[in-house]
């Protein structure tokens, strides 16, 4: 909700705390709505958003539905901006490379 009204500096404290709980909980499906909820700027969003897809396929848990409209219109935001091309070589790195980004992702919520 920060996030929508504008407040992005309380929504980056909200979704690194998040993240916290997420990677400490040590469960994928939390792991990847955690990556999901700060996927705002384009490459940033192709990059957690693909992690946020290796997350749940290590599980076989696909996007709960409430959570597929966010994800769809990142998704669609951050193609315009990249390009189909570079928004696929970006999310594919993510979801390759989901625990390490994972890892990293909370220093980079701006």
């Amino acid at each position: 909700m920060a996030e929508l009204r504008g407040d992005h500096a309380s929504a980056a404290a909200r979704h690194r705390r998040g993240l916290e709980i997420a990677r400490s909980a040590g469960e994928p499906r939390t792991l990847a709505l955690s990556l999901e909820g700060p996927a705002g700027a384009a490459a940033r969003a192709a990059l957690l958003l693909g992690a946020a897809d290796g997350s749940r396929g290590s599980v076989g848990a696909p996007p709960p539905a409430a959570e597929r409209g966010d994800v769809e219109r990142i998704t669609a935001s951050a193609v315009i901006v990249l390009g189909r091309d570079m928004f696929a070589a970006t999310f594919l790195h993510g979801t390759n490379n989901f625990l390490d980004i994972a890892e990293n992702a909370g220093s980079n919520f701006s």
